[in-house]
């Protein structure tokens, strides 16, 4: 695994944005006997504008927005540009501040899941049918230890009782796993998770969707 440091762009947060600009509206209300006060007109919301946005920021051409990447500048910039244009002050910085960030990358050279079963060994490597999951540089560490198969993600959460002891072993599950399941079987001392995906379309089209080729 190797780590880069990074410094994308990442818009400010626009707490104070729903400040008008000088010479903008008048602040409703006043003091007792001042008189009938002007108020704020009630904002419309522009479906056509929110589709022309959507259709905009999700584009093929943006890359995803990835962490780093061009298009999430395009983006950044893209955002920047409408908040110009209604008028929003931008938090002290500007629109665009950069945030330091940390990027974790498996090195697949180095990555294999073997599997042992009596005198029986078989060996993958990420480009014969599985990859790596994790989020962080902690996630993606290697782990070895006894297999507990647990089933879907649904019998994870019904029958969380009738787990088989998972101190010290490596977790099986198939089916569609949710977050809060794989945290339950780390919970109960799950040292690695291994998912299987039996069908081929839904395995390369989850491939895909987490980057891998």
């Amino acid at each position: 695994m190797s780590a880069q440091r990074l410094r994308p762009v990442l818009l400010a947060l626009i707490v104070e944005a729903c400040v008008p600009r000088a010479g903008g509206l008048p602040e409703p209300g006043g003091p007792p006997g001042a008189g009938p006060q002007r108020r704020f007109a009630p904002a419309l919301i522009d479906t056509l504008a929110l589709r022309g946005h959507t259709f905009f920021l999700s584009g093929d051409l943006l890359e995803g927005r990835g962490t780093g990447s061009r298009g999430a500048d395009v983006a950044a910039l893209y955002i920047t540009a409408q908040c110009r244009a209604l008028g929003l002050r931008p938090l002290e910085g500007g629109y665009i501040q950069d945030v330091p960030l940390d990027q974790a990358a498996v090195r697949e050279a180095d990555t294999r899941l073997t599997i042992r079963h009596g005198a029986d060994t078989t060996t993958l490597t990420p480009a014969d049918g599985f990859f790596p999951v994790g989020g962080t540089e902690a996630a993606l560490a290697g782990f070895a230890g006894q297999m507990a198969f647990v089933g879907t993600g649904d019998d994870i959460r019904r029958a969380a009782d009738s787990l088989p002891p998972l101190k010290g072993k490596v977790a099986v599950t198939i089916g569609p796993l949710r977050v809060t399941a794989a945290e339950l079987l780390t919970a109960r001392g799950a040292i690695g998770l291994v998912h299987l995906i039996p069908d081929t379309a839904a395995y390369r089209a989850y491939a895909t969707s987490m980057g891998t080729p």
